[in-house]
């Protein structure tokens, strides 16, 4: 019970789980995720990791997107202005 800390193996476990309940569960779970992940993205220790993290996934090549690695910075200093609670999932069956 209470708040859990889960590396990225154990967060993905998390989301993609299906067994426990339904797709509406799991879609919440995800949501959740997001929501911590962008959470301890947003701290101020973290904030300048931003723009190497997104070019670091833009060099992926198992990643496929249409944000520019010229958007990077740009997101990044977006996202320092943005708080978790400003963020809203929608679940579309």
């Amino acid at each position: 019970t209470g708040p859990q800390h889960f590396d990225g193996e154990a967060a993905l476990d998390f989301a993609r789980m299906r067994l426990a309940d339904n797709d509406i569960y799991r879609s919440r779970r995800q949501s959740e995720i997001l929501k911590a992940l962008f959470s301890k993205l947003v701290q101020p220790e973290n904030i300048g990791k931003i723009p190497g993290l997104g070019i670091k996934f833009l060099r992926d090549k198992t990643l496929i997107t249409d944000v520019a690695l010229k958007d990077v910075l740009s997101l990044a200093c977006f996202a320092g202005e943005l708080n978790a609670d400003s963020l809203v999932f929608r679940e579309i069956p």
